[in-house]
């Protein structure tokens, strides 16, 4: 084991096996393939700092629901920061309200976030908790662009790791404590609630988002307090910006999608 995957492996509370599985969904055979995969990224966050400009977050797989989490990337591409995220399998109940979940596969992680400011990946199906965790932070950290990681998860980290790891991967990383929620969410919740007309129930669950979101934003390190984030959220939810943003998105990996198809269908002419 290379001393920067020993020291990710162990912050994250991953071991050595985990690892072996999430490593060919990489296309990686070997730890010090990836070793030398994030010393490329260093090297280019090291010495071009001013390209450091994306910001990813990883929602770690638990047992809760908070779906205020789902909106994070939306809202902060609206805010035009260049956000990739990444989101556990059980994500996919409601992202497919608003998304075609089967077209997300076909975006390209270099491409998505320069022409959209967007980019959403589920995790693989075939991965358990913990390796969903190291997939998503490895993909993060193998960002050559990466200025600043967002996880968020219920465990507990130390801080003095976490320092650490951020000077050896010349990235911020942000541990946000997983907030829970006690609303009862079910997907028809979801009719209407980004519209600017909402009901009681829509009300409630965008209070929900403006108030989880708020504090995540304030880690980016804007000039605004909790408060006015919270403020701002709340306008973006009821002007229907982000519904704009979702539906632009929705878009766009459709065009992907078709266009990756009539490739597909070309080249079994050949």
């Amino acid at each position: 084991m290379t001393p920067l995957l020993d020291r990710i492996l162990q912050t994250f509370q991953a071991t050595a096996s985990d690892l072996d599985t999430v490593l060919p969904f990489f296309n990686i055979t070997s730890g010090q393939m990836m070793e030398q995969s994030l010393g490329y990224a260093i090297y280019q966050r090291q010495n071009f700092p001013e390209s450091c400009e994306y910001v990813h977050i990883a929602q770690i797989e638990n047992k809760q629901e908070n779906i205020a989490y789902l909106f994070s990337p939306f809202i902060l591409a609206v805010l035009q920061y260049k956000t990739s995220c990444y989101l556990p399998v059980s994500s996919e109940l409601w992202l497919g309200h608003y998304l075609n979940i089967d077209n997300l596969h076909f975006i390209k992680q270099e491409k998505s976030p320069d022409e959209m400011g967007l980019f959403i990946q589920i995790a693989p199906q075939q991965l358990n908790s913990v390796q969903t965790k190291l997939y998503s932070l490895l993909r993060a950290f193998l960002d050559p662009k990466l200025r600043q990681l967002i996880f968020i998860d219920l465990q507990n980290y130390d801080d003095k790791n976490l320092k650490m790891l951020e000077q050896s991967l010349y990235a911020k990383i942000i541990y946000l404590p997983f907030s829970s929620s006690k609303l009862q969410i079910t997907r028809s919740s979801l009719a209407g609630l980004l519209g600017k007309k909402k009901t009681q129930s829509a009300a409630e669950i965008c209070e929900l988002i403006a108030e989880t979101n708020a504090e995540l934003l304030s880690t980016l390190n804007n000039s605004l307090s909790i408060n006015n984030n919270l403020k701002l959220i709340q306008d973006l939810l009821y002007s229907e910006h982000i519904l704009e943003k979702i539906s632009v998105y929705e878009e766009f990996i459709d065009t992907i999608f078709k266009h990756e198809t009539e490739l597909t269908k070309r080249a079994s002419y050949v």
